[in-house]
């Protein structure tokens, strides 16, 4: 067996975007309070430590880009979401079919070749994906899901 090492290009700088942001319907950005507090705020704003000024996070932006993408791309909805809605997932590596009523099926694309998956990222669990050849021919054996300190 040939082992190859492919080096990463290195990080040539950040790129930060400054803009205005005009808000034409409702817009909440939440940080998680796990209690409520007497007098305290059922709804806080996500702000920036130092300057206390109100900002959207990279990762809103994302899922917002994200969501759109689907839209555009006309993805399935194939996985049962909150209030009796359907949201798309390409959380199974592989290609397949998704019953989201009795008898009645969705197709989807894996994560492995969905251009969503590798742009975003999976929305499935962090897994290692080798082809059933590729474990056969490497005599790999099954060590099931690695765990923090062996505990399940």
């Amino acid at each position: 067996m040939t082992v190859v090492t492919r080096p990463q290009k290195p990080l040539l700088g950040k790129l930060r975007l400054t803009s205005t942001l005009i808000v034409e319907t409702g817009l909440h950005i939440g940080g998680g309070g796990e209690t409520l507090d007497i007098g305290g705020l059922d709804k806080s704003v996500i702000r920036d430590p130092i300057t206390q000024q109100p900002y959207l996070p990279g990762s809103s932006i994302k899922g917002k880009l994200r969501s759109t993408l689907e839209r555009l791309l006309n993805k399935p909805l194939n996985r049962p979401g909150g209030s009796g809605t359907y949201r798309y997932e390409s959380d199974d590596l592989e290609d397949g079919y998704t019953e989201i009523a009795n008898g009645q099926y969705v197709q989807f694309q894996g994560a492995a070749t969905c251009p969503l998956s590798r742009v975003f990222g999976s929305t499935g669990g962090s897994k290692c994906y080798l082809k059933p050849e590729v474990v056969a021919r490497e005599d790999l054996e099954n060590r099931g899901s690695a765990t923090i300190n062996n505990e399940e």
